[in-house]
């Protein structure tokens, strides 16, 4: 992975910003860029696992749907990603199934999660991912999350 997939040589960032909306949009600006495609065709790409709340949380079998498709031949290149939207929203169960992808991701595989809030996610993830604040000013810039 390069060091445009803004992760700096780690699996995982988890963008946090107040606005949810503003935390994807960082996402898709930084897929679009890694995928060359628009930023409203970077969450439908076959290489891109989108989980998200179902019923107010992310659940243990959610994860482990996603934790097996990375499992098998990659579609789309070497290069996976999982996002994770509303990482806050894991529960203690599926954040657990997480772990372990977290700290030795199949290869290729980079995972981007977004939350309101760093201290909103379970402890166990907080301590895996890199923490990427979105200011004010880098959230009326677009574009400048990948630098």
């Amino acid at each position: 992975m390069s060091a445009s997939d803004g992760l700096n040589g780690f699996h995982a960032v988890a963008f946090s910003a107040v606005s949810l909306e503003q935390s994807r949009e960082a996402v898709e600006r930084l897929l679009a860029d890694i995928l060359k495609v628009s930023q409203e065709a970077a969450l439908h790409q076959p290489q891109v696992h989108l989980i998200a709340p179902e019923k107010n949380s992310i659940s243990r079998k959610q994860v482990t749907n996603v934790l097996h498709e990375l499992s098998l031949t990659g579609a789309g290149g070497d290069a996976r990603y999982v996002v994770i939207e509303h990482a806050h929203e894991l529960t203690p169960e599926a954040a657990n199934a997480l772990l372990k992808s977290l700290e030795e991701p199949p290869a290729g595989v980079r995972f981007y999660l977004t939350t309101p809030s760093a201290a909103r996610l379970l402890p166990t993830i907080r301590s895996r991912v890199i923490i990427r604040s979105l200011t004010a000013e880098e959230q009326a810039v677009s574009g400048e999350i990948a630098t």
